[in-house]
């Protein structure tokens, strides 16, 4: 199918200097790479399509699309460093642009990142999805609110006061908005915490 050939598309292209279409089978061969793992393979494809992009006006939607999957692409990698430098300037690029829901999604894939790139990783993650509050203030039981919610009941869990707090947020917000994944997550934190404090009744009803 024409995924699989992608990377000899793009070549193709990028030989006759079409950009528009070197660009567009550059993304497509990344996304194909990085589905089947070849996570080297599929970071220079997308490489290839920012060098191309950055040259063109305008362009700062795409640009940051494809930052995310650079991103993305390195977390998968274990290259956690180059996922972070990645995801703060898809972040920078899309406040610019008022894309509130994708900062806010954005936030949460750094805060991981960061957390595995440095040993003040969990406290920068934290502050990150701080920040990202403001984010989802307009729509705050949208699906990127619930999985900002989730997040920060993760990395809070010695907090159980406000860990709770925000778990309660998340699983309503999952709910509203069809977020199955942050539904399941939280349910599950909520559960721990039962355990935790003896309520092992309570537990097992909330898991039936």
């Amino acid at each position: 199918n024409l995924e699989s050939q992608a990377d000899v598309i793009s070549n193709h292209f990028s030989e006759g200097g079409d950009t528009e279409r070197t660009i567009m089978y550059s993304i497509m061969a990344g996304d194909r790479n990085r589905a089947i793992h070849a996570y080297q393979q599929a970071t220079n494809n997308y490489k290839r399509a920012l060098d191309l992009i950055e040259l063109e006006e305008g362009k700062e939607r795409e640009k940051a699309s494809i930052l995310e999957k650079l991103a993305a692409c390195y977390n998968l990698a274990g290259q956690p460093q180059d996922s972070a430098r990645h995801y703060q300037q898809a972040l920078n690029l899309n406040e610019k642009l008022h894309d509130f829901k994708a900062c806010a999604r954005i936030s949460v894939d750094l805060s991981y990142a960061l957390f595995r790139a440095k040993p003040t990783g969990i406290q920068d993650g934290i502050s990150i999805l701080r920040r990202a509050l403001k984010y989802v203030e307009a729509d705050p039981e949208s699906y990127e609110a619930a999985a900002l919610y989730s997040s920060l009941a993760h990395w809070l869990s010695d907090n159980y006061d406000e860990a709770k707090t925000w778990v309660d947020k998340g699983l309503e917000a999952g709910q509203k908005s069809g977020n199955l994944a942050v539904v399941v997550e939280t349910l599950t934190t909520k559960a721990s915490f039962l355990v935790e404090s003896g309520r092992i009744d309570e537990c097992l009803l909330l898991l039936e």
